[in-house]
């Protein structure tokens, strides 16, 4: 039986910027036009397996399966407070604005310092400009972003949820980037134990929808 490596995974980020959206491309290779705002955090889970070049040089890869535990926070503030839970134990953080929206890239700042109060020491960050498809409607300079992200010592991608632009690579260089010896063996059963508190949290949660 193939041994996967798991990576759990939180996204961060202002409410509206897409961080369901993103999930669900991923997870689910869908995109809805009108998401549910998420309250607490929803709980996804994917698999993916990538190649990593044994040497700069060389022809010769190594196959690595990951099986990601995606957690998508709430971005609403009255929901801050709930999100250091889902921080612990993670390894890479994905911090998600819209570029149509100069306030929600002005908060990056804001979830880093979350992050480095309540966070794990040595998560991986990666910074994700949304709605790349809208970029008529851009407010951000794609140059601003990058330069704020190097400036952050983390790597940054822009994507469109609804046209399926950059979803995947995100995951891909998240696995790449993190040592092997930083991920854990996927255990079923606690694949399981996640499901089920996704769930139940699902079940006393009320939903409430709005664009994404």
């Amino acid at each position: 039986m193939e041994q996967s490596n798991a990576c759990k995974v939180v996204l961060l980020g202002n409410s509206g910027a897409g961080k369901s959206s993103i999930a669900q491309r991923f997870v689910y290779n869908k995109f809805n036009v009108y998401n549910e705002s998420t309250i607490g955090a929803s709980f996804f889970s994917k698999k993916i397996v990538i190649k990593i070049k044994n040497a700069i040089e060389s022809e010769e890869a190594t196959e690595r399966s990951v099986k990601f535990h995606v957690w998508d926070t709430a971005g609403q503030e009255k929901y801050h407070s709930l999100a250091p839970m889902y921080y612990r134990g993670a390894k890479a953080a994905i911090l998600v604005y819209d570029i149509c929206n100069k306030p929600s890239f002005d908060a990056l700042g804001s979830w880093f310092d979350r992050l480095k109060e309540f966070g794990p020491n040595n998560l991986q960050h990666i910074i994700v400009g949304n709605k790349c498809d809208l970029n008529d409607e851009r407010q951000v300079p794609r140059q601003e972003a990058e330069v704020y992200a190097l400036n952050m010592n983390c790597l940054y991608l822009e994507t469109s949820a609804r046209d399926n632009i950059n979803v995947e690579e995100i995951f891909q260089e998240i696995a790449r980037k993190l040592p092997e010896n930083a991920m854990e063996p996927s255990n079923n059963e606690a694949d399981a134990d996640l499901l089920r508190l996704d769930k139940s949290s699902r079940s006393i949660h009320d939903r409430i929808c709005c664009y994404s």
